[in-house]
This record gives structure tokens, sequence and C-alpha cells, in this order.
């Protein structure tokens, strides 16, 4: 049975579905970055680096290089503030504290040439996420690849093992 006030009222479906385009809309473009799958900007050679390489393992945002933090901030567009594993951090994006950090240290491995970080990112992007930086001999560092991953890796044996089987993700604009 049609209803009179749909067949004589057709506006005001068309107002609500037109209403509801923006809020689908950005759900499908911030659900996409998260549908890519795999592995495809980092480089072989970087790769096998990040596989085989010798890091020093650091879990205090003190002991990462300041170079890297240096760079981080400049990629990001925002100053390096980081919280130290199992520290409070802005979690959601409803701010308690303005001075907690939107971001938390899982840990971070240091080689001679490379230097990663592996952390939790607060707010409506909330997830877990690799950058890698390549150290210049000046002090510096390059960043070179960035990720989301869909856990927080507990040791860096385990963000190996998910980079070997795809569960990061560097498809679409990196997000710090």
């Amino acid at each position: 049975m049609i209803s009179l006030t749909s067949v004589h009222n057709p506006p005001h479906n068309l107002l609500r579905r037109l209403l509801l385009l923006p809020a689908f809309l950005v759900f499908i473009l911030t659900a996409s970055g998260s549908l890519h799958a795999g592995i495809t900007r980092l480089s072989e050679a970087d790769r096998q680096h990040l596989l085989e390489d010798n890091f020093q393992m650091v879990y205090q945002v003190a002991d990462i290089p300041p170079g890297v933090r240096q760079a981080f901030a400049e990629n990001a567009k925002v100053p390096f503030h980081m919280a130290d594993p199992g520290r409070p951090f802005l979690i959601s994006c409803i701010v308690t504290d303005p001075e907690l950090p939107v971001r938390r240290l899982v840990f971070a491995g240091i080689s001679p040439d490379y230097c990663f970080i592996h952390y939790e990112l607060g707010g409506i992007n909330y997830g877990w996420h690799v950058v890698l930086f390549r150290l210049a001999g000046n002090g510096k560092a390059n960043f070179i690849w960035g990720a989301t991953c869909g856990q927080a890796f507990p040791s860096l044996e385990q963000l190996r093992k998910g980079l070997q089987a795809q569960q990061l993700h560097d498809s679409g604009d990196y997000r710090w």
C-alpha cells in the first residue's frame, strides 16, 4: 500500500537523503583508507633493511634520535609530541586534557642507517602506525615510508612478520 504522505511529500524524503549524503561520503572516504591492502610504496631495499637490520630497540620517546623527531615533526606538520608506552594520551577525539599528546610510542628501533617508530594514534583516525626514516651522517633523518596497521605489534619480530604478511598498509595518503 502506498502512503499518501510519501506520494504527496517527496521533497521531504529527498531532503533527508541529501542531508545524509555528506555523512555517507565521509564514512566511505575514511573507510577506504583502511580497505586498501598491502604495501605499495616501500622499496625492496628499504623493506630488506626493516626485515634484516640489527635494530637497537627503544622504549622511551627521549631515546629516539633528535633528527628523527625533527623529521617526523616536519612531515607531520605539527610539533613532535608523543607519550611513552603506557602513559596517558588522547585516545579519542574528545579532548579531556589539551596537554596530552595524540600519539603514543609502542616501540622504536635504531640501526646504523635507519630508524623506525611504531606508534598509536588517537582521535578520529585511531590506529597503529609505523614510520621509517633513513639516518644521515650529520644527525639528520629523512622520511622514507609510513604505513598503518590493524594492531599494535608487541615486538620487532611480530612487526616483521606483519610486514611479510602484508598486515601493514601504505596505499593512499599517509596520515600522521
